[in-house]
This record gives structure tokens, C-alpha cells and sequence, in this order.
């Protein structure tokens, strides 16, 4: 996932993203620059985070019905298993 630098810097009541309060909060941080294009490079920073990322933060954004909650996690795994954060943050 890339983000430009203003996508960092956004007021909770003004943000139409959730990458912010993932950075703010350590659940990815920055694994790059690109001097060229001002974009940074977002991972999910270790195994750990990923696990409390999977299991207590996502599904509560997600929806309160279990077996879709369930099923979303299990795809946000895979796609971060196989490094497709891009994906990951679609689901």
C-alpha cells in the first residue's frame, strides 16, 4: 500500500480513510519512501501486530453479523499472508 504524506495528517472528524488511525495507532507503518513520486510504502510492521489487527481491531469495523466477520478475516489474512496489503485494505 502507498499513501502520500497529506493522507497522514488528517483530522478524525475530517479523515475518509482509515489509514491514518493505522499509522497513529501502529498497526502499519512506513517501510519506505519514493523521493521521486512523495509516496511511502505502508506493511504491516510484524506477525504480532498482524494477529491483533486480525482478531481485535478489524472485527469490530466490520459488521456485528459473526460467520461474514468471520469470512472477511480469513480473506484479510490470506491477502496479508501474501503481502497484498492493497487488497487487504479493500476488504
Amino acid at each position: 500500500m502507498e499513501a502520500q504524506s497529506q493522507d497522514f495528517d488528517a483530522p478524525a472528524e475530517k479523515m475518509t480513510s482509515f489509514t491514518p488511525l493505522l499509522y497513529q495507532s501502529g498497526y502499519i507503518t512506513i517501510k519506505g519512501y519514493d523521493e521521486m513520486f512523495d509516496s511511502y510504502q505502508l506493511d504491516i510492521p510484524n506477525h504480532e501486530v498482524e494477529l491483533g489487527l486480525m482478531r481485535s481491531l478489524i472485527p469490530y469495523y466490520i459488521t456485528p453479523d459473526t460467520l461474514t466477520t468471520n469470512s472477511t478475516i480469513v480473506n484479510i489474512g490470506r491477502a496479508s499472508y501474501n503481502k497484498d496489503i492493497d487488497g487487504m485494505m479493500d476488504l
